[in-house]
């Protein structure tokens, strides 16, 4: 296995996405090399080294590379924010993961129909001193709505009653944005304080979930009694189907964190070559490497009119690639890989999170299909996949 073979990011397909040249790019690399990669096992459980980290993306400018240029972010397009995404995959799940929650917040500041909250918070979003979570996976649930909003009896705001079942960055983040269902079926988008002693009468929290993987990024629940939403607290009202129409037009997001986490297994394999020599040349390797490759020129060179089923099964492919690739170096780490902190098993677990974040029926389904492929597939067969409606529950 050549060095090449594995170093599979820095190929010349990033040069028909946007200048490596640009300072940008090279200022990120630098610092997920130099500052971030060295500290990764630590970043996966140590939650006051993560929203350190998370604080160094703000300290240089990068926590609004969705907001608009005009409104003092950095304007990416998907396609380059994309690429964020698979770097910071590549040497850190967790703050990849992390950071994603706090950018999804700032771009729905940016687009929301409050001026006067979007003009006071967009400037400290951009640069951390303000840091936000989300919670609006629950809409993709089935069955009656767990988080409800009802407008108040003076009519200066909303009451939030129910569950917030997933909040991620207790501890860092201090706000999030949360989704409820009005009694018309519209959504309300608005602010809830994370602050365990905001208002414990009508907001409060559970201790972080204890999950398998990424535990330093503390996810919580929210339980709201009639918990007063403020106007000035508003962010806006979307349709009754804003995400389902927010999922068909992200369905390739999740994507680029598995292809950084595939790339980061590589590096993994890489790393276990002087007392695996057999690795070198083995076929698996080097299939996996051109399994990588292609997926990640597929994507980068999607065509802006693609169908959404070309889109669908690209984040199929690079999840079952990702799983793939951190089982491959779990398998040539051996015993040691069984190892809680080890990097093959943190990657493996990385994996499973980038495989549900924002999961819906339709990618559960493709995914499966990437997995455990028909191996006599029918081309008569229809896709009856739906239509990326509900969730199976993802964060």
């Amino acid at each position: 296995m050549s060095s090449t073979s594995v170093d599979v990011v820095d190929t010349p397909l990033y040069g028909a996405v946007m200048p490596d040249h640009d300072p940008f790019w090279s200022a990120l690399a630098a610092h997920l090399a130099a500052d971030i990669d060295p500290i990764a096992a630590q970043l996966d459980h140590d939650a006051i080294a993560l929203a350190a980290a998370f604080r160094g993306l703000g300290d240089r400018g990068w926590l609004g590379l969705r907001v608009p240029t005009e409104l003092g972010g950095l304007g990416l397009s998907d396609r380059a924010y994309g690429r964020v995404r698979e770097l910071l995959a590549r040497h850190s799940g967790a703050l990849a993961f992390l950071q994603a929650q706090h950018q999804s917040a700032a771009a729905i500041v940016a687009a929301s129909d409050n001026r006067d909250l979007r003009d006071r918070y967009l400037p400290d979003l951009c640069w951390g001193r303000r840091s936000l979570g989300i919670s609006f996976s629950h809409l993709r649930r089935s069955g009656e709505p767990v988080l409800r909003a009802a407008p108040t009896a003076s009519g200066d705001g909303y009451h939030l009653t129910g569950s917030a079942p997933w909040i991620t960055g207790w501890g860092c983040f201090s706000e999030a944005v949360v989704a409820a269902t009005l009694p018309d079926g519209a959504i309300l988008l608005a602010l809830i304080p994370l602050d365990q002693d905001a208002d414990r009468a009508t907001l409060q929290f559970s201790e972080p979930l204890p999950l398998a993987a990424m535990a330093a990024a503390q996810t919580v629940s929210a339980r709201c009694d009639r918990h007063v939403i403020p106007r000035d607290r508003v962010l806006g009202l979307r349709p009754a189907d804003w995400i389902r129409q927010l999922d068909r037009r992200n369905v390739i997001a999740g994507a680029f964190f598995a292809l950084g986490c595939a790339a980061a297994a590589l590096d993994c394999l890489a790393g276990t070559r002087d007392r695996n020599p057999w690795l070198t040349t083995h076929p698996a390797i080097e299939r996996l490497t051109r399994s990588l490759t292609t997926c990640r020129h597929d994507l980068y060179h999607l065509p802006p009119d693609a169908p959404w089923d070309q889109r669908l099964s690209l984040r199929a492919n690079a999840i079952a690639i990702a799983f793939r690739a951190t089982q491959a170096a779990i398998i040539a780490n051996g015993g040691a890989a069984n190892g809680q902190h080890h990097r093959a098993q943190r990657l493996h677990r990385e994996a499973v999170v980038f495989a549900v974040t924002g999961q819906t029926p339709a990618i559960a389904q493709a995914s499966l299909d990437a997995i455990a492929p028909d191996p006599h597939p029918s081309p008569q067969q229809p896709d009856h996949r739906p239509d990326a409606l509900l969730s199976i529950d993802g964060l």
